[in-house]
């Protein structure tokens, strides 16, 4: 039986934002001994996480992962992996050259939960606004309607349900719940925010404020699709009923990736090759 995942205690007070400046650059001179408290650069930290604070963003990921950066770049850090500490991949196979699972299809596919990420709404292709999953590719139908036809099918042809878990946005967040309810057979999913980093003004190094639009989505960036694992580590629940019903994998893509599909064949390579 998998163990179950347990919250460590906060050793700071969520709400506070002195507190958790505090506790961050503790955390950051124990890394960097070599570097002082700057008064001022704490000053101006404090209200970043204020701003970030009020609009609800966990305190873990504001300690944790704003804060740090956030004195990285004040001190002018810089961040490197030398090259020799990097190896390349092992080498991947295709798909398909894979062996068929040698074990029933459907044990391999009740281990699995699906998770894409959906967070992004194309700018590069001239988007304004809800996700790229919302394109029509043909005969009308969308990203979104794909995937859910790729999910049934599996449904259909293995009798197993995979559960579908989406990384939005506050871009996409609306788009795709109205998306998905539209879809003829609709498919229930879980879903969870990105969080929202503030602009940092370089003049200043406070917030960024819009004028035209305050408090709008133009104050923030986007943290990428790594915040995944922060995400997930704000849904222990979530996480812990996925495990008391036997989950062990997490099916990574991009929401406009209509090729990612669960596969037996690929979850029984991870297993026979013990990645895990």
């Amino acid at each position: 039986m998998q163990s179950k995942i347990i919250s460590a205690p906060s050793s700071t007070d969520g709400n506070d934002p002195h507190t958790i400046a505090s506790s961050a650059y503790r955390s950051f001179l124990s890394d960097h001994p070599t570097y002082n408290e700057d008064t001022s650069y704490k000053s101006d930290l404090i209200v970043c996480i204020q701003k970030m604070l009020k609009d609800g963003t966990h305190h873990r990921f504001i300690e944790d992962y704003f804060c740090r950066q956030y004195l990285i770049y004040r001190h002018n850090l810089k961040v490197t992996v030398a090259l020799d500490q990097i190896s390349p991949p092992r080498p991947i196979p295709s798909l398909s050259d894979l062996p068929h699972a040698t074990v029933d299809e459907r044990v391999l596919l009740q281990q699995v939960v699906e998770l894409k990420l959906n967070g992004g709404i194309g700018t590069s292709m001239g988007m304004t606004k809800g996700p790229k999953t919302d394109i029509a590719l043909a005969n009308g139908m969308t990203g979104l309607n794909l995937l859910v036809m790729q999910l049934q099918n599996l449904e259909k042809n293995h009798g197993v349900h995979v559960p579908l878990f989406f990384l939005l946005s506050y871009f996409t967040q609306t788009e795709t719940d109205e998306a998905m309810h539209l879809i003829p057979k609709p498919y229930l999913y879980e879903y969870g925010l990105a969080h929202r980093n503030p602009r940092i003004q370089t003049d200043t190094s406070l917030p960024y404020n819009n004028p035209n639009d305050p408090g709008g989505q133009s104050d923030y960036a986007p943290p990428g699709h790594g915040d995944l694992y922060a995400v997930l580590a704000e849904k222990i629940d979530l996480l812990n009923k996925w495990i008391d019903e036997g989950k062990r994998y997490l099916f990574v893509s991009n929401g406009d990736n209509s090729g990612a599909v669960v596969d037996p064949s690929l979850i029984h390579y991870i297993q026979d090759k013990q990645f895990f």
